[in-house]
């Protein structure tokens, strides 16, 4: 889960990499300010975007399977020849955030909007590294609610808040297993054969 919100926020900051434009994940956005004062040697820094929420909808209870071929690479040195399969079980979810954009003035935070509205309607699609073993890149989409709210604080401090959804999100579960090579028995089939005839 943390892949997804992680790589949003790499996102933000890669998108205002030439501008001071914080951003952090937290369960409030009380929480999102300390965390950005916290890497800003104690300093708030506006404009900021704080994601927060993180609730899940199942879209599907049922398992599917993606088969990831073979691999002849493996821990086990006594059967150096047996190969691998790796079969990933995935449960698709949509998880839902909400987007909060803070400034020191209604004219900052809604150019701020603006400007993460456009990027996101363009360039909806981002991905993210799976571990568990599978070591794959996955791409997911961002989806935007019609609803953008707006408040503002007792230290003046304006917010927009934009209910975003992911599209495309897997839970994932990987399992790697032996391929049989060839069967053994001890049974002479031939013999047997000719036997019953």
């Amino acid at each position: 889960m943390y892949l997804y919100e992680q790589a949003i926020i790499d996102d933000i900051n890669k998108l205002f990499t030439n501008s001071k434009v914080s951003a952090a994940i937290a369960d409030s956005l009380n929480e999102g300010l300390r965390r950005i004062a916290a890497k800003e040697e104690d300093k708030i820094t506006l404009p900021a975007v704080v994601l927060t929420g993180g609730n899940w909808q199942i879209e599907d209870t049922n398992f599917y399977s993606l088969m990831h071929g073979s691999e002849f690479k493996r821990d086990d040195t006594t059967l150096p020849d047996s190969p691998m399969a790796k079969n990933t079980n995935i449960i698709p979810f949509i998880p839902s955030y909400d987007m909060n954009i803070i400034a020191s003035s209604s004219r900052e935070c809604d150019m701020l909007t603006r400007e993460l509205i456009f990027h996101y309607m363009m360039y909806p699609t981002l991905n993210v590294k799976i571990p568990y073993g599978i070591d794959g890149l996955h791409t997911f989409n961002i989806s935007f609610g019609r609803n953008i709210n707006k408040s503002q604080n007792s230290s003046g401090l304006v917010y927009r808040t934009i209910n975003l959804t992911l599209q495309g999100a897997y839970l994932w579960h990987n399992n790697t297993f032996n391929l049989v090579r060839e069967i053994e028995t001890s049974v002479d089939i031939r013999y047997d054969i000719e036997k019953s005839i």
